[in-house]
């Protein structure tokens, strides 16, 4: 028999400590702290041991940005608030904190091009001048907020169906600040009766 939901966790689980602590390893501490690039701690923010694309165990930073997590074989730590941008760093005990930048904040709002109703449902890509994407971001009546974009200039793509895509429009993001931008999408044309 297939193991259950639960099984499958708790194997998930022991495996991500085997790999975090090692077998029979000690469970040494390493400690840091996370500051914004303004000086101050961020409480609240996350450091985790990362490895193929995953976050495998994770510590929250206290009021005043501390950290601590299991010693490790692991030597990459993933590090990320809200509002800030995430950023990789070795998994070691540093003297100085780790900094992370402010982040750039998306509000979107999409609604159709005739009614200039919102749109129930759909989605947001982010188009980077370098050629890169991010999202799709589901967006619902309300919009879309996305908290940790890299500032400077975008194109921001709506998509929902029954309408066609949207034309790329520029956006500048600025660090530390939200903009707010609307999209409008033109509905699909029926299909004339014969």
């Amino acid at each position: 028999m297939p193991p259950g939901p639960r099984q499958r966790h708790v194997r998930r689980a022991a495996w991500a400590a085997f790999l975090v602590c090692g077998f029979g390893a000690p469970a040494w501490a390493l400690t840091g702290t996370l500051f914004n690039d303004d000086g101050e701690p961020i409480p609240g923010a996350k450091a985790c041991y990362y490895a193929s694309e995953t976050e495998l165990l994770c510590a929250k930073t206290s009021d005043t940005g501390f950290f601590e997590l299991p010693d490790s074989r692991l030597d990459t730590l993933r590090v990320s608030a809200d509002g800030y941008l995430p950023k990789f760093v070795r998994a070691v005990e540093r003297d100085e904190p780790v900094v992370l930048e402010r982040a750039a904040i998306l509000l979107a709002r999409v609604r159709d091009a005739k009614t200039k109703e919102p749109l129930d449902a759909g989605d947001l890509l982010v188009i980077y001048p370098s050629g890169v994407r991010e999202g799709p971001f589901p967006f619902n009546a309300n919009g879309v907020r996305v908290k940790t974009m890299q500032p400077g200039a975008v194109r921001i793509v709506a998509r929902a169906v029954g309408y066609k895509d949207g034309e790329p429009q520029a956006v500048e993001m600025v660090a530390g600040k939200e903009t707010e931008t609307r999209l409008e999408l033109v509905r699909f044309s029926a299909a004339p009766a014969e």
